[in-house]
């Protein structure tokens, strides 16, 4: 498939390590030129599993290739002068820059935002961090388990009866990065106007942190978001339940309440009283719908259950079982998974 040709013609030097190169990612299937910048040895992201063997006999690390696909790649030792001089001639021509490293870090190296704008007026940085270029945190050292615990995202995440637990993959990355991408494209926007390039400043705790709900229900109400499990915070029945061979998640709205009711024939009458259709009321009182939602649904399999509500316009999905999920894996052979 062809990239788009919306940022084609815009060039980018893509410094990032782990933590920001979805954002380069994002630009080069979009159109852009990107240059992964990679020190001598090539970037660490190569080492990391899983791998693939190449038919030439050596392996590709599928994080990278997942992280990197669609950029070119040039090695510069950012330790040594005459590379930094040879990057800076690049910048002559470029459009953006992508970094991740800690704030001052290339400021020290004279590669900094400032000493490439007086190079290129019009260059446009990115840079992704933990905690941002500024404020008493800035020098913390940060990965994604760090920036999804002082985001809050940790303390809202898992079973309620159980200590946190950390959602999959590196989302403070993948968030960080995507914001730094909307901010590239709103700078290169306005430097249309302007003909000045700008600095993008991506905290990885910050775009977590201005998720929904942890923002909003403490900035409206000051209330403290709390784990809760599958459970969704403000509609019910909406959550992962059991059934006879694994789990399904329901996710039933006031627009799909009476239709549910309908198709769940044998339900309590006490669910028909018009409160009931409210969302709020019906998550407010998700201790008394939920168990008797459970009994409903424990009585079919996933595809039964599935197949039924599915078909009549119910919102839900069935959730592998571990022993299917383990057959399935067994059948269909190995597989390839990178992240994201």
């Amino acid at each position: 498939m062809n990239s788009p040709a919306f940022l084609q013609g815009f060039r980018a030097l893509d410094l990032t390590t782990l933590s920001g190169q979805l954002c380069g990612r994002m630009l080069a299937d979009l159109g852009m030129e990107v240059i992964k910048i990679e020190p001598p040895g090539g970037d660490p992201v190569r080492k990391l599993a899983p791998f693939v063997k190449l038919p030439n006999g050596s392996e590709l690390s599928t994080p990278f290739a997942h992280l990197n696909a669609g950029k070119a790649s040039k090695v510069l030792d950012l330790d040594k002068e005459a590379d930094r001089e040879a990057f800076r001639k690049l910048v002559e021509t470029a459009d953006v820059v992508l970094e991740s490293f800690q704030p001052g870090e290339l400021d020290a190296k004279g590669l900094g935002y400032k000493s490439l704008a007086a190079i290129n007026p019009g260059i446009v940085m990115a840079s992704i961090t933990g905690f941002g270029q500024t404020g008493p945190k800035k020098n913390l050292a940060c990965n994604d388990l760090v920036a999804l615990a002082e985001s809050g995202f940790l303390y809202i995440s898992g079973d309620p009866s159980l200590p946190p637990c950390r959602p999959p993959e590196t989302q403070a990355y993948y968030f960080a990065s995507l914001f730094a991408a909307a901010g590239l494209l709103a700078a290169l926007y306005r430097r249309e106007r302007t003909g000045q390039g700008d600095h993008v400043d991506s905290s990885m705790q910050e775009t977590l942190a201005t998720h929904e709900h942890i923002i909003r229900l403490w900035a409206n109400e000051k209330q403290i978001s709390k784990r809760a499990g599958s459970q969704h915070g403000s509609v019910a029945p909406a959550k992962i339940f059991p059934c006879r061979d694994g789990f399904i998640y329901l996710y039933v709205t006031r627009q799909h309440w009476k239709l549910f009711l309908t198709l769940w024939k044998d339900h309590d009458p006490v669910f028909d009283a018009p409160d009931w259709l409210n969302n709020l009321y019906r998550r407010a009182h998700a201790d008394e719908l939920n168990p008797a939602v459970e009994a409903f649904v424990g009585k079919y399999t996933m595809a039964e259950i599935t197949d039924f509500l599915q078909s009549k316009g119910i919102p839900l999905r069935a959730c592998e079982h571990t022993d299917g999920l383990r057959e399935r894996r067994a059948c269909a052979g190995p597989r390839l998974h990178g992240p994201g």
